[in-house]
């Protein structure tokens, strides 16, 4: 199985708790910092019906946000906390990650006229829950997911989707180290309170795994 190596950033707080708890938090598509997340593709003559794909999206996708680069700059000022937080090296399945897309305007997706009906439908069948029709339908719509406005370029963003893995604890899906995905680098921010031996006794019980403990030394935070 091929893996590859990408970052994400966190404040230092949320770090250590998953560090501790040996997990990662995942996105949804209901609460992220894009306010128009899904909003870069539109469905011509199913606009009246895209409340129901949005929550059938939201209620199928769980998924990480990652970056190429643990030194970019405009990464640590927006996500690691203006360089008071801490970013994880990932070594995540290839096949799970998928690069997103930038676009000037708006695209155009084809819908079947009646899938809102047949995603009522099918759940209604499944008792509430979500269907297999919906798992199968939300892959083949997999582009709506992974296309940005292009004023979002600058992080050259993957994502990794584990809506098979992830675990739901309360209200929030995780993702765990050892099992889902491999933490192989914690890289604490130039500010970050936080010290390595700190985070050495943190992960002293991860088995099996060597994990690199550094800090980022910009001189433009």
């Amino acid at each position: 199985m091929t893996t590859k190596r990408r970052y994400h950033f966190l404040k230092a707080c949320h770090a250590i708790d998953d560090l501790k708890q040996k997990r990662i938090k995942l996105s949804v598509f209901g609460d992220v910092n894009d306010k128009e997340e899904l909003g870069a593709c539109y469905f011509p003559g199913y606009e009246h019906n895209l409340p129901a794909l949005k929550t059938s999206l939201k209620a199928t996708f769980r998924f990480l946000c990652l970056a190429p680069d643990p030194s970019s700059q405009h990464m640590w000022e927006l996500y690691g906390d203006k360089g008071h937080g801490i970013c994880f090296g990932l070594e995540v399945n290839e096949d799970q990650v998928s690069s997103v897309s930038y676009v000037p305007e708006k695209i155009a997706i084809d819908l079947p006229s009646d899938l809102k009906e047949q995603i009522i439908r099918k759940r209604h069948e499944n008792h509430g829950q979500v269907s297999d029709f919906e798992k199968q339908f939300a892959a083949k719509i997999k582009p709506v997911l992974l296309t940005k406005f292009e004023c979002w370029h600058t992080e050259h963003e993957e994502r990794a989707f584990f809506s098979n893995q992830a675990s739901r604890v309360g209200k929030f899906y995780f993702a765990y180290f050892d099992h889902d995905l491999y933490i192989r680098e914690v890289i604490l921010g130039k500010h970050c309170c936080n010290t390595e031996g700190k985070i050495a006794d943190l992960v002293k019980g991860y088995s099996g795994q060597r994990i690199s403990i550094g800090r980022n030394q910009s001189t433009r935070l």
